[in-house]
């Protein structure tokens, strides 16, 4: 594709490429949307905070005018940084937010609640196989995927367990082993090396006071500063992702938008529900890889994700346990934003104050 003059010295906004190209309407709408969509597939590697109204100067590769170039992260909770989400035990209303670099970090666990791109967590309770993440161009076209299976309890459900891809290679995680290219391994077995040598699987670092017979963490080393991190407690898994920009930068599925966290459907069109989203993105054999060694219902195309069917008790019946409340809150103290309420409720919904330590 023919590089715009824009491209070869300061970049443009959105808008002010698509006008050089024409691909707008009178309206000012634009037009050529798959056009528009390949053309940033080529060049956006360039500097991944042009759409963001930063420019960049291609010659060199690298940002300029003032656009973040500190693109490391380091294993910690995601930073809650963005927030316009509000959550309650039983409704999720959601109005996304852009900013102007990427929050590097996303992930998900509990209930289960998950945490997009730089934004507070929201809640989705069905029972099925979702698309947490799925770059195409990730490490120069190699592809990524992750998905998430989770599983119905009474009136919540919990992801059970994970599986992904990188390039070739496939991964399927569970408490006391894994799967790697359906060779069986258990954490005895670590740190291993796969992806000629490019990609590790590390036994994550416990914290203080974690008990080894309920936890097991896994780290997958991504390079570039990338990893996905897979925290198990008892038969709950929760996981953190930290992607670099280069990396990750066309990523899509219910992490959303990589450099605004934004939910978006699977033709690229905003949503504002993320009960939407979710059903949205459950995973589909006639969009998605196969990345669970076994199926399991509920399955596309004959099935949508299954919901709770029994009562979700109000969060005032939660903590009329006072003793219990107490002890959730205590334990949940180190949970920034809206995240604390929910770890909470997590505790008080299972009675195992273990989980806190997820969080």
């Amino acid at each position: 594709m023919e590089k715009l003059p824009t491209l070869e010295e300061d970049h443009g906004t959105r808008q002010q490429v698509a006008v050089d190209n024409k691909w707008v309407g009178e309206d000012g709408n634009i037009l050529l949307v798959e056009t528009e969509k390949e053309y940033w597939r080529t060049w956006e590697h360039a500097c991944p905070y042009v759409r963001n109204n930063q420019c960049c100067d291609i010659s060199k590769d690298e940002c300029c005018t003032g656009a973040s170039t500190d693109t490391t992260t380091t294993i910690a909770p995601p930073t809650d940084t963005t927030t316009t989400a509000s959550t309650t035990s039983t409704t999720t209303s959601t109005i996304t937010s852009t900013t102007t670099a990427p929050n590097n970090n996303a992930g998900g666990g509990g209930d289960p609640h998950f945490q997009r791109w730089g934004q507070e967590h929201d809640s989705f309770h069905g029972e099925c196989d979702i698309v947490m993440v799925h770059s195409e161009n990730f490490h120069g076209g190699i592809g990524f995927d992750l998905h998430a299976r989770t599983t119905i309890q009474d009136y919540f459900s919990y992801i059970e367990t994970m599986a992904m891809r990188v390039g070739d290679d496939r991964l399927e995680f569970y408490k006391d082993h894994f799967y790697l290219n359906d060779m069986k391994l258990t954490p005895a077995d670590l740190p291993l090396k796969f992806g000629d040598g490019k990609y590790t699987i590390e036994n994550g670092i416990l914290g203080h006071g974690k008990n080894a017979k309920y936890h097991q963490y896994y780290k997958v080393d991504l390079h570039q500063s990338s990893w996905v991190l897979f925290k198990f407690y008892k038969k709950f898994l929760t996981f953190e992702i930290s992607g670099h920009p280069v990396d990750f930068s066309d990523s899509v599925g219910l992490m959303g938008e990589f450099h605004t966290g934004n939910m978006i459907s699977r033709d690229g069109e905003p949503m504002d529900q993320f009960s939407e989203c979710g059903f949205e993105w459950q995973v589909s054999p006639d969009q998605d890889v196969t990345l669970f060694r076994e199926a399991r219902s509920p399955q596309l195309p004959y099935e949508r994700c299954r919901m709770p069917t029994a009562s979700r008790p109000d969060r005032r019946h939660l903590r009329s346990d006072g003793a219990l409340l107490a002890e959730a809150q205590a334990a949940c103290a180190h949970v920034p934003g809206n995240g604390r309420d929910l770890c909470v409720d997590d505790v008080l919904q299972t009675g195992d104050v273990g989980l806190a330590g997820l969080w």
